[in-house]
């Protein structure tokens, strides 16, 4: 026995649509409907990865910023001490340097990824 066909005479006016044709149109609809959700979950765990790593950087850039500035403010030191042949003023440089050294070294050391590190935002 031949399938009904959904021929219709006027717009909106199928013909020969069964029950059985509305269930399956129904289940069709139901699969596209839970796989618009699984994309749309998606998209929500891509956007909060994205709204991460935009955080992770705008931290970054304040901490590379204030080493910066940090860097800068010393070598103005020195070099104002030196300009004024001041043993004492080049010693206060020298020992800032020493404490912030290791400070500094330390956050660049806990901010640098390891080579076996996953990033947020690596594909694997």
């Amino acid at each position: 026995m031949a399938k009904p066909k959904l021929a219709t005479k006027q717009p909106g006016k199928p013909e020969n649509v069964t029950k059985n044709d509305l269930g399956r149109i129904e289940w069709k609809l139901n699969v596209i409907l839970m796989q618009l959700r699984q994309i749309l979950q998606k998209e929500d765990v891509q956007m909060a990865t994205i709204e991460e790593l935009q955080a992770e950087v705008a931290a970054n850039t304040d901490v590379t910023q204030s080493a910066v500035a940090l860097i800068d403010g010393l070598a103005q030191k020195l070099e104002d001490a030196l300009a004024q042949n001041d043993p004492a003023a080049v010693q206060e440089v020298v020992d800032q340097l020493r404490q912030n050294s290791g400070a500094l070294g330390a956050a660049v050391t806990e901010n640098t990824p390891h080579p076996d590190q996953t990033l947020p935002g690596d594909i694997e």
